[in-house]
């Protein structure tokens, strides 16, 4: 796993044991990681599987987090999540008023079966009025994937703190977790451990397209289970901007290839990876946001080890994401999760990977691998 600084904003813990206990109100009732979803359309990934987007009934934490003032968006966080505020100075806060940060605090366990779930033993957790239990088992399924990742999920402790006016300076992230999916899934920057390609390692994603980082399970692209091709709320990022689909309000795709990201216009993603515009779903009022942005990139590979294929660079002041040279492998098409907020413009360059300077009319740095090797960290 990736080794990342803990900022002021945000704190993660690995659970020691199989419990974690969050500040809960109530009475208490028992369910599965999986209660309270509903199976939606199917989605055959590119590597085979097949993933459905999920309904999430959050009704019954909603009194929750109205009486505290949160709306929108923030209410279709799963009930698997606790949301509460805190003040400038970290303190918690029952006040929105008075309040700087809505807090986030997650397991990062997702609320569907994957390949990456142990076989044995059981998760067990109190979030909000529930207390969630079960077999890892059943949460199983198995999967095949291009190449396997060596890790296994397990419950974190995660804690983020998203600034409630959003912070408009540019941030520079590395690693680690740098927003929130709704089901309460970290979201990753579009960037792969130091000796990986992130188009390689998008062959050991599961079926719903996310994979452990030792034992954190996260997100780096378009995550089956919440959005697909469509304008679905996917989660916020650290900086406060939520993050969207590929689509738009009015059925455009503002991060396609073909949309090119151009700076200054309200219909095309910028180079931080968001655009303002109406809200995505509403339609209504303007507001900056992030979208999925779609990349292409040079994949060639067989059993873990890299090709020299897969250190092709991204010719953006040419042709947007299209590979410099000749694809000895596979050229490959992926939604990344990307925005300023999680490193959309990356400031800071692993080991053993090649940078590109974004300018102002291209979609921020690239990032690839250098030279050949075998997947270690596997981000």
């Amino acid at each position: 796993m990736k080794h990342f600084t803990l900022r002021r904003l945000f704190h993660l813990s690995v659970l020691t044991g199989t419990v974690l206990a969050f500040a809960v109100c109530g009475t208490s009732t028992t369910r599965t990681l999986t209660a309270n979803t509903t199976k939606g359309s199917a989605v055959t990934t590119a590597y085979g599987g097949t993933c459905y987007t999920l309904t999430r009934d959050t009704s019954s934490c909603k009194s929750a987090r109205t009486a505290l003032g949160l709306s929108g968006n923030w209410l279709n966080f799963s009930c698997n999540v606790v949301l509460g505020l805190a003040t400038a100075g970290g303190a918690s806060t029952t006040s929105y008023s008075s309040a700087s940060y809505v807090t986030i605090t997650s397991v990062d366990l997702p609320d569907y079966t994957s390949n990456y779930f142990p076989t044995s033993g059981t998760y067990s957790f109190t979030a909000n009025s529930y207390t969630v239990t079960g077999n890892y088992s059943d949460m199983y399924s198995a999967y095949t994937t291009t190449y396997p990742n060596p890790g296994t999920n397990a419950a974190q402790s995660v804690v983020m703190s998203i600034p409630i006016t959003p912070n408009t300076t540019q941030t520079t992230m590395g690693a680690g977790i740098t927003g929130m999916a709704i089901n309460g899934v970290g979201i990753y920057n579009n960037m792969a451990d130091a000796t990986d390609s992130i188009f390689a390692e998008a062959g050991s994603f599961d079926q719903c397209q996310g994979h452990p980082a030792g034992s954190q399970y996260h997100y780096h692209s378009e995550p089956y289970s919440i959005s697909y091709n469509d304008n679905a709320v996917i989660g916020i990022m650290r900086d406060g901007y939520w993050i969207y689909g590929r689509k738009d309000y009015n059925g455009t795709t503002p991060g396609s290839i073909s949309g090119l990201q151009t700076a200054g216009t309200s219909s095309t993603i910028y180079k931080f990876g968001g655009h303002t515009g109406v809200d995505p779903i509403t339609g209504s009022g303007s507001t900056f946001h992030y979208h999925l942005t779609q990349w292409t990139g040079c994949y060639h590979q067989t059993a873990g080890v890299k090709s020299v294929d897969d250190a092709q660079s991204l010719n953006e002041t040419v042709v947007l994401n299209n590979p410099v040279g000749t694809c000895g492998g596979s050229t490959v098409d992926t939604w990344f999760l990307t925005g300023r907020g999680n490193g959309g413009v990356f400031m800071s360059v692993p080991g053993g990977l090649t940078a590109q300077t974004p300018g102002t009319n291209t979609a921020g740095a690239r990032y690839y691998y250098g030279s050949t090797g075998s997947c270690t960290g596997c981000n």
